[in-house]
């Protein structure tokens, strides 16, 4: 503090040197007088100068409290302390800067704690920078006052520079601009001095406050009923302990909502998904949206995405029987088996192989079960197509089958199936349980043949001789039943017992 006190005594002592000059000037003239007063000034005014810079200089090393405001006043909103001019000027007064300040740049939001890259495009040899404090209006913060980052550096273009509470005043709920100036004196001017064309702003860590996103459904996505998704996002308070999340549009209205379930973020940066079984009868609509509701979160919405119907419950028809590539002569049985899914009314039909409609078959049958056809000895011959149909809402939906072919029934000699004996192994003769393998000895056996055990029908598995069929016994309650094998000429029945387990 002493050689900024003799700065001061210095300035005192011209003045004492200079006063005795003044009271023994009375045959001096008086422009020789106002000579001598005009270059006591100028070295008084540098002498204040140098202090001004000097004190700047100390409070910069020491790290209290850098405020720099040296106008002896307050400046009002908008305008900041210049040296030069020795009082508050406008901040659009250094619009014509020939420092440009090109980093951080407008919208940043820059991590205390952190390390960044102040940049600038210099014009002096050395330089001093500031941190110009706004609030969220763009009015600055304690009357013009700036706080030091660097004093008299190289002026380089680049200074790493990291934010921090412990040598700055500093606030998140504040904006900053950078002003770099000319570091060989305070009387900076406009040609000296640039500032941050734009704002930028301090948070405490890297997810705090960052934009709440969904990431998924994205916008236009394509999700379907029944099925699960992960709904994913990023960003907002990582002090969060969860969300709540609603599912809005589409059948809900524009103002309507529905509440789907709990979110919990885990993991770095706030990220998290949340699973999500989408209701297999959700009306199908195509501007729904996912919302988030939650500290930090609210208002944070999905774009919009459609939601198509379920395929589970989707009314359908499957043909179990016969195999594809069987082949039938005009007259014989065809034995049909089937499962529909949804509706009832089920019907079965042939379409001919290039998709255009051959015959009906049934009309009006349950949603399952076996169906036995009489061939007509006229139909005309070819390869067909098995189709069966659903009826959904006065809709029908075909499902094809299995591809069989028919032939000619002249000239053909018809030997019906003889059954021998039925039967499992450790059985009695022609009895079985539910379950059982089952064997049919006889002869004249079609191959894999539709076997009708009462109601019940079966399908047989001919070996390569025609003289064996297995099949897997039906679950029957115990009793007697009519057995035989559907084939062309009819054939024999015997009779077999289903026995109690």
């Amino acid at each position: 503090m002493k050689k900024y006190l003799s700065l001061l005594g210095v300035g005192l002592l011209s003045l004492a040197v200079f006063s005795p000059t003044f009271a023994q000037s009375t045959s001096t003239s008086s422009t020789d007088l106002n000579v001598t007063t005009q270059a006591l000034i100028k070295v008084l005014t540098q002498l204040l100068q140098q202090l001004e810079l000097q004190l700047q200089t100390l409070l910069a090393e020491r790290g209290n409290n850098t405020n720099i405001n040296m106008s002896g006043g307050n400046c009002s909103s908008g305008q900041t302390w210049s040296g030069l001019n020795g009082g508050c000027i406008s901040q659009t007064q250094n619009q014509s800067s020939s420092i440009t300040v090109t980093s951080p740049n407008d919208g940043d939001s820059l991590v205390i704690g952190q390390s960044y890259q102040i940049k600038w495009i210099p014009n002096s040899t050395k330089v001093n920078i500031f941190l110009n404090t706004y609030d969220q209006n763009g009015n600055q913060i304690g009357n013009g006052q700036l706080q030091w980052i660097a004093q008299a550096i190289d002026n380089t273009g680049i200074y790493n520079w990291t934010p921090s509470t412990s040598a700055l005043t500093l606030s998140t709920a504040y904006k900053y601009k950078i002003r770099i100036t000319k570091a060989n004196d305070l009387s900076y001017g406009v040609s000296d001095m640039g500032e941050s064309a734009g704002f930028f702003t301090l948070r405490n860590s890297s997810t705090q406050n960052q934009p709440f996103t969904i990431t998924f459904p994205t916008q236009g996505a394509s999700l379907q009923a029944g099925q699960t998704y992960n709904v994913s996002w990023t960003g907002s308070d990582t002090n969060v302990n969860s969300y709540a999340v609603y599912l809005s549009g589409g059948k809900l209205g524009s103002n309507g909502s529905s509440f789907i379930g709990t979110a919990y973020p885990r993991g770095a940066g706030n990220v998290g998904t949340f699973s999500w079984a989408i209701p297999a009868d959700l009306t199908s609509a195509s501007n729904y949206q996912i919302q988030f509701s939650g500290a930090g979160a609210t208002g944070g919405n999905s774009g919009t995405f459609s939601i198509s119907g379920s395929t589970q419950n989707q009314p359908s028809i499957t043909i179990n029987s016969p195999g594809s590539g069987k082949m039938y002569n005009q007259g014989d049985t065809l034995n049909i088996s089937w499962i529909a899914n949804g509706v009832s009314g089920v019907g079965l039909g042939l379409d001919h192989t290039d998709g255009t409609f051959a015959s009906i078959i049934a009309v009006g049958l349950p949603t399952s079960g076996n169906y036995s056809w009489q061939i007509p000895s006229n139909f005309p011959t070819g390869s067909y197509v098995i189709v069966g149909s659903v009826n959904n809402n006065g809709n029908l939906i075909y499902s094809n089958g299995p591809t069989i072919s028919i032939g000619s029934a002249q000239n053909q000699t018809v030997y019906p199936p003889n059954i021998e004996s039925v039967g499992s192994s450790a059985n009695p003769a022609n009895s079985f349980y539910p379950g059982d393998n089952v064997k049919i000895v006889g002869s004249n056996f079609p191959q894999n043949p539709t076997i009708m055990i009462g109601n019940a029908y079966v399908l047989g598995q001919t070996n390569s001789s025609g003289m064996n069929i297995n099949f897997i016994a039906p679950s029957l309650s115990a009793g007697t039943y009519s057995l035989s094998i559907a084939a062309k000429g009819g054939g024999n029945t015997v009779q077999v017992t289903v026995l109690s387990r």
